[in-house]
């Protein structure tokens, strides 16, 4: 997945009292279906698959022909996560299908063009599907993590990575920390050359590769500072069967990750610690604190469950007399297609 997150507003509560939380909603100036993400990943010279977007019909079966690729991945493309488990009201299940004869592509992409897909993320109705995303399916041998963000501790961007990214990098940042790698960069002097092969060999690409990996990694930032991101995200950054790094999408439907909810707290209670609960029916993959007054103390985060309902608890203690506000954001999971 490519998650970019642009610099963005937060539309705060009027008013928040002691021991009270508080929906906060963010405002995106852009939001991005995933095949316009790869399109910006492709315009920085960033790898990615081969893929081509139908309007209709017709359009998406030239498309499959045209990609003579082993396996084909059809998308859906709405602004909304979980399309593999999808609903249309056609009655076509599943708003990604991956087939190996190009020929049942057009009639996949007319069961999808001009009707609602259902999903757990979508209005009660549904969202029509208006644009398809026909792309070469790759296999993966090898799965790491890849990311650029804002780091405010570091005033200005830091690399993190890990060479086993996939579904499972937070439980790797739980149990393994040390398999999370993490460069600082300078603002002024951008990525270095060593910078960038050292990650690409903490994340364990070797030989060749390694100088390719690190050149992604270069390319990367370089989209980071084009399109003015507080955080880019890759995973998985793969590698192929053939030794080619490739960086895949997940079930982005975003510019960033879909925000689930972001949760604030705030009073001026010097003694008891403010308490944010939240309860989520659905899987998690990024929990982060964004801090008003008292940033640099961070939540203590207790999470209970993997699948299904999840809790999250947020312990905060403000310092005697300040008053502070602060917000928990939580991002939903995605499966790689």
């Amino acid at each position: 997945m490519l998650a970019v997150f642009p610099r963005s507003e937060l539309i705060l509560p009027l008013s928040c009292s002691s021991f009270q939380c508080s929906w906060l909603t963010p405002r995106r100036w852009l939001n991005l279906q995933e095949y316009q993400s790869k399109k910006l990943m492709q315009d920085s010279g960033v790898a990615v698959q081969r893929f081509y977007v139908a309007d209709t019909a017709s359009e998406a079966q030239e498309a499959a022909k045209r990609l003579n690729a082993k396996e084909i991945v059809l998308k859906a493309q709405i602004l909304a996560g979980g399309r593999g488990k999808g609903v249309f009201d056609s009655g076509l299940k599943g708003g990604v299908h991956l087939t190996k004869d190009p020929a049942v592509v057009g009639e996949l992409a007319k069961r999808m063009l001009g009707f609602n897909l259902i999903t757990k993320q979508t209005p009660k109705d549904g969202v029509k599907v208006k644009t398809v995303m026909v792309a070469e399916a790759l296999d993966i041998s090898r799965e790491t993590y890849f990311a650029i963000l804002m780091d405010r501790a570091c005033n200005g961007p830091v690399m993190v990575g890990s060479p086993q990214g996939g579904m499972d990098i937070e439980e790797v940042a739980d149990t393994t920390p040390e398999l999370i790698f993490k460069e600082v960069i300078d603002i002024y002097k951008g990525v270095q050359d060593d910078q960038a092969l050292r990650m690409a060999a903490n994340l364990g690409f070797k030989g060749p590769l390694q100088r390719q990996a690190a050149d992604q990694i270069k390319r990367l930032y370089d989209l980071f500072l084009k399109v003015d991101a507080t955080q880019v995200e890759v995973n998985p950054l793969g590698e192929t069967p053939e030794g080619q790094g490739t960086v895949f999408h997940r079930e982005t439907a975003h510019c960033s990750q879909f925000i689930i909810g972001t949760y604030g707290c705030s009073g001026p209670d010097s003694i008891n610690p403010i308490k944010t609960s939240v309860i989520i029916k659905s899987l998690v993959t990024c929990v982060s604190n964004k801090g008003g007054g008292s940033r640099n103390l961070p939540y203590s985060l207790h999470m209970k469950g993997r699948l299904g309902q999840i809790e999250i608890k947020g312990y905060k203690t403000p310092k005697i007399g300040s008053l502070y506000n602060s917000s928990l954001y939580i991002w939903q999971k995605r499966k790689t297609t």
